[in-house]
Parts: C-alpha cells; sequence; structure tokens
C-alpha cells in the first residue's frame, strides 16, 4: 500500500465510524400520544360517588344503583343514557373529577363556566352546601342573560326516589351573586327547554306519582304550571 492511499483509508473510516453517531444525533418524532387506560368498575363509583351521583358501596359491582348513577352522569353531560360505561363517558368523568370542584358536572362540549362579571361557582356551591349535600351542580344559562346559573340536583331522599336525584335547587346567576328561585323541589325528572316566547329556558319534569309540570321564567323567577 502506497503512503498516499493511506490517509484515504483513514477518512473512508472516520466516516464509516461516525454514521451511527450521526444518526442517533438526528431530531426523533416524538412519542405516539398514548390512550388513558379504561377506568375500572371501582373507579367509575368512586368518581361518581364523589360527584353525588352515587350512594352504594364501591365494591366494582355493576347493580341498579350504579346505572342509575351512571345514567344520571350520561344525561348531565348530554351523553347517551345507555347505563353503561364507555370511553367518552369516561373522559368525561375525568374532567369533571379533574377540576378540583366536589359535586361539579362538565358538559360534553366544553362551555365557559360564567361570564367575566358572574358569580363564581363557589360561591352557588356555599348556598347549596346550607339546604342539601352532597349535590351535583350543572351550569346552565337559564334566562339568557349570558350568565351561568345553576341546577343542583340531590338524591338524598332515597326512600322516595331511589337512585335518582328527586331535590332541585335553581340559582340564578345576577352578576354579583347567586340568588335561590327555587328551592326544594321534589321531582324525578328536571329538564330545562328553551322558551318559543321569549328565548328564556323553562323547566318541565316529573313529580313523584309522575305528575308533570312545567314552570316558566317570567324575567326574574319561575312560575308554576300543572
Amino acid at each position: 500500500m502506497s503512503l498516499f492511499a493511506l490517509p484515504r483509508l483513514l477518512i473512508v473510516a472516520a466516516l464509516l465510524s461516525a454514521g451511527p453517531l450521526l444518526a442517533a444525533c438526528q431530531k426523533q418524532p416524538p412519542p405516539a400520544p398514548t390512550q388513558a387506560a379504561p377506568m375500572s368498575l371501582s373507579e367509575v363509583q368512586s368518581g361518581l360517588k364523589r360527584l353525588g351521583l352515587y350512594r352504594g358501596s364501591v365494591d366494582g359491582i355493576m347493580g341498579p344503583q350504579t346505572e342509575a348513577a351512571i345514567k344520571a352522569f350520561q344525561r348531565q353531560n348530554r351523553l347517551a343514557e345507555t347505563g353503561v360505561r364507555s370511553p367518552r363517558m369516561e373522559q368525561a368523568l375525568r374532567v369533571a373529577l379533574s377540576d378540583g370542584s366536589e359535586g361539579s358536572t362538565v358538559a360534553a362540549a366544553p362551555t365557559p363556566q360564567t361570564s367575566a362579571s358572574g358569580a363564581p361557582l363557589s360561591q352557588a356551591r356555599t348556598l347549596v352546601r346550607r339546604s342539601m349535600w352532597p349535590a351535583s351542580l350543572e351550569q346552565i344559562d337559564l334566562n339568557g342573560d349570558g350568565q351561568m346559573d345553576v341546577i343542583a340536583k340531590a338524591e338524598w331522599d332515597s326512600g322516595l326516589c331511589g337512585a335518582q336525584a328527586c331535590s332541585h335547587m335553581i340559582l340564578i346567576n345576577r352578576g354579583g351573586g347567586y340568588e335561590v328561585v327555587i328551592d326544594g323541589l321534589y321531582a324525578i325528572q328536571l329538564t330545562a327547554q328553551q322558551s318559543r316566547t321569549r328565548g328564556y329556558r323553562d323547566l318541565s319534569g316529573y313529580a313523584h306519582g309522575s305528575v308533570p309540570f312545567g314552570a316558566k321564567w317570567d324575567g326574574r323567577t319561575y312560575q308554576y304550571s300543572g
């Protein structure tokens, strides 16, 4: 081998040995996001219990109380009321539990919790605690003024309504604070619906004994109708 060929061989060897090192230094793609592991039934029961929707034992056993609590959560979060766990239901449950507010509910599509000038949700929770607890809180603009009002639901009187929420409190967000306009409404089912005349959200549902009722917003409070 000539002396002139030796430097060329050394350069080639250096390039070959540096190849793997250069490849390792290249920017690696970010790891793919991992899906959250499915929640166990015990975790679902525990979460629903924290939200005031489940009063049974956290035993990991699917029963009527667990099914009713899942349906109640699905109804509050505008999900299909199947009474069966689903990835979407578990995701909504994780969100409801992660916001740090006991007894709060979160809609399937995220919405602002309050407007800029609205009263904080913590103030509504304080008012609800004075009358009934545990309770789940659903935020909705009931009277069309842009403020997020509150429908509180409690199932403490299980002898009357079984596993369904039956005592309701309605709190209207006045901007600087909440005003309780309905307290202790005993109803198995309560829904808010858009008024055809004023654009406000009226209430309808079924009281005990399957008696239908309605409550129309008059601009300040609710007026009941049979």
